[in-house]
């Protein structure tokens, strides 16, 4: 009888198409989404401006689009998760600079900028900055937009590859819509925003100087030496926002592995602390919720062992993720509130010192008036004139 060779057929062609399967292993700043956000107007910018009460002395001229990108990158155990971010693109032809910006301390995971300019401050900074003619990239951290993982809240390595792979995902993008963009890549972000633009420029020039090459930063008002300005607030005994020693305790309790939370804050702050930074709670409702004075925060025991020197897993870890240990080659302004009593002057002082004593750096300190929130205007309008001083050379 004769045999079919339908059988053989199809075997062949199953055998053809599994070698022609090829898997990609995802990296480091792959593209898993982009989606358009919107397309603002100079007068749209300026009403959000209005809106929020910021005055720039800025001419906005072109229209701007901004773009959600969803990227792969490392959590801090190593492994590749999801996060988002966004890239405002001014609508017009040219060459565009390219700003890096790191938003401030945030609690809730949709006041980010890939959710626009009117959800975010880093949003509204994206599109004002992108309507004078730069691109503008803004990651929204993990922990934030649509990561669901606990914030790695100043973790310096980390939050700077965070940044570094919103940077790959976004000139991939661009380079697929056709957007030319120049050499010039600055860097600056206020608060939290400060400390990884800080981190974020000594990764990129030990690590990554072959592929991104900044030509300035401007840190804004950081915890850049992060050990003192624990002991600082330590040794007040009582701060405004409370907040920030909770989100530092419960991020490197978590990503640490110490499980130590109770031994750390008293109840109901120990168990409470955790739901406080699930990416859905209002940050004044936070820091309303906890005491400004230490001695009803913490534990009298964790209190006493601190200031004996004996919290060696706090102290090697604010350690660890303090920038005062790379000389920048790229130009520096720091720039800081002088009466700033959140994150205190003293973290501007002591990096400037510290470059001083590096030797060779192009390190400047601007002083603005102002705490940390009434500063944080100036503060960013001195480092978009400086940028625009570099741009016009």
């Amino acid at each position: 009888m004769k045999k079919s060779i339908f059988p053989l057929i199809l075997l062949l062609f199953s055998l053809t198409s599994c070698e022609k399967e090829v898997t990609k292993i995802a990296e480091r700043g792959d593209i898993i989404t982009t989606r358009q956000i919107k397309i603002y107007t100079p007068k749209e910018i300026q009403d959000l401006l209005v809106i929020r009460k910021f005055e720039v002395p800025f001419t906005l001229e072109y229209n701007v689009k901004a773009v959600k990108i969803a990227y792969m990158t490392p959590q801090p155990d190593g492994k590749l998760v999801n996060a988002t971010g966004a890239v405002f693109i001014p609508e017009t032809q040219g060459e565009f600079p390219v700003i890096c910006f790191q938003h401030g301390t945030q609690t809730q995971r949709h006041l980010v900028p890939s959710l626009g300019a009117g959800n975010s401050d880093a949003g509204l900074a994206g599109a004002v900055a992108a309507s004078m003619g730069y691109v503008c990239v803004a990651a929204d951290y993990l922990g934030l937009g649509e990561s669901y993982i606990v914030p790695p809240y100043l973790l310096a390595e980390n939050s700077a590859n965070t940044v570094i792979d919103m940077l790959r995902a976004s000139f991939s993008y661009l380079s697929g819509q056709g957007v030319q963009t120049s050499s010039s890549l600055y860097l600056t972000g206020y608060s939290q925003g400060g400390h990884i633009t800080m981190a974020t420029h000594h990764e990129i020039e030990k690590n990554y100087s072959d592929e991104f090459q900044v030509k300035a930063a401007a840190p804004l008002a950081g915890p850049y030496d992060l050990q003192a300005t624990i002991d600082t607030v330590m040794a007040w005994g009582t701060y405004k926002q409370p907040i920030l020693m909770a989100y530092l305790m419960n991020s490197y309790d978590h990503y640490y592995g110490w499980d130590r939370l109770s031994e750390i804050f008293k109840e109901p702050y120990a168990s409470d602390i955790p739901g406080d930074f699930d990416g859905s709670q209002m940050m004044n409702k936070i820091n309303n919720g906890l005491p400004q004075s230490l001695d009803s925060l913490f534990l009298e025991t964790f209190i006493e062992d601190y200031e004996a020197g004996n919290e060696e897993d706090i102290r090697n870890a604010t350690s660890e993720n303090s920038l005062l240990n790379f000389v920048p080659s790229a130009p520096v302004r720091l720039i800081h509130g002088d009466a700033d009593m959140i994150v205190p002057y003293s973290n501007s002082l002591a990096a400037k010192e510290y470059y001083e004593k590096g030797g060779k750096a192009n390190v400047k300190l601007i002083t603005v008036e102002g705490d940390h929130e009434g500063a944080a205007e100036a503060a960013m309008i001195a480092a978009m004139l400086w940028f625009e001083l570099l741009r016009n050379k």
